[in-house]
Order: structure tokens, then sequence, then C-alpha cells
């Protein structure tokens, strides 16, 4: 529960469009329900949580459609999350503080 009530005390709204702040929360996945709650998200910050790379961990992300900025600065990433790859709309990625040594090629050929 203590994750709901940061997801209203952590949103903005303004601007066109809406920022959710659910850092250093020490989440260990994205709530599934994320998606379906801020289906608009534009911004979401992740940073300073225990998050990994793996599917069951970030895959929610998925369905964040309008998301342009990303912090997963200061995660457990060991590599770039799969799911980041099929955020379309998304200029700005933060990783910092992680342990990923390797980047996927595929990564130059996205349009931001």
């Amino acid at each position: 529960m203590a994750v709901y009530q940061r997801f209203e005390a952590g949103s903005e709204k303004g601007g066109g469009g809406e920022r959710l702040d659910l850092s250093g929360n020490d989440l260990c996945r994205v709530p599934d329900s994320l998606g379906l709650s801020w289906p608009g998200l534009r911004e979401l910050d992740l940073s300073r949580n225990r998050l990994e790379a793996g599917p069951q961990a970030l895959g929610p992300l998925s369905s964040l459609r309008s998301l342009r900025a990303l912090s997963l600065a200061a995660n457990a990433l060991s590599a770039l999350p799969q799911v980041v790859l099929a955020l379309d709309n998304l200029t700005v990625l933060d990783l910092s503080d992680n342990d990923i040594t390797y980047l996927p090629p595929e990564l130059a050929d996205l349009p931001w």
C-alpha cells in the first residue's frame, strides 16, 4: 500500500504531461498497475530502488507508450533492460550508477 501512497504524493501534472516520482522506494519491481493507472505518463523516476533488468521487474514499463523520460539510475541493473528498446517516444534515459558493462548495438538504431 505504501507504493500507492507514493503514486499520489510523487505525482505532478502540468505542461501538457505527467510526471511520477517513485525514487527511493526500495522497489524490486515496477507495479503491474502502472500502465493502467498512468496511461499518459511522460516522465518516470525509478531511481534509487532495487530494480533488476528482468522482464518480471520491468515488464510493466512496456505499456507506457507516452513515456519520454525515464530514470533507472542507482538500481541493481547489470544489463540494459530490453523493455527500454520498445519505448518509442523515449528521449531521455538515465542509467547512471548501475553495473551495466555492455550496451546492445540496436541501441544506436533507436530514434532517440
